[in-house]
């Protein structure tokens, strides 16, 4: 579970050179890389709301569903307008919320 949110979040693969490569055209590639991120935010919303993250307190967890797995994605801008902080304090606070999460996954070895 935690290895879905490091690919998502963490890894710089593209799909799209890894297709194009392939000789796959590029509305192909689009339409993949749309179903893989369908799914990967459907796993990682059920996953953030889990039991074993629990590490990450509900107010980080709700900042991560507002940027980026709302629809659409909440800007720094919004967000902070909506808990009436600065642009800073939130990039401030999303800062510290990867900090946490790399180092969970580097304690597990998922990074």
């Amino acid at each position: 579970d935690r290895a879905l949110l490091t690919l998502y979040f963490f890894e710089d693969n593209s799909y799209r050179d890894i297709a194009l490569s392939r000789g796959v055209s590029k509305e192909q590639v689009g339409k993949e890389i749309k179903r893989i991120r369908e799914t990967l935010r459907a796993k990682l919303v059920a996953l953030l709301k889990a039991p074993n993250m629990k590490f990450l307190p509900e107010t980080d967890r709700d900042l991560l569903m507002l940027r980026y797995f709302d629809d659409p994605p909440k800007t720094y801008r919004e967000i902070a307008a909506m808990l009436k902080m600065t642009e800073a304090d939130v990039e401030g606070r999303m800062n510290q919320i990867f900090e946490r999460l790399r180092g969970e996954f580097d304690a597990d070895g998922a990074a």
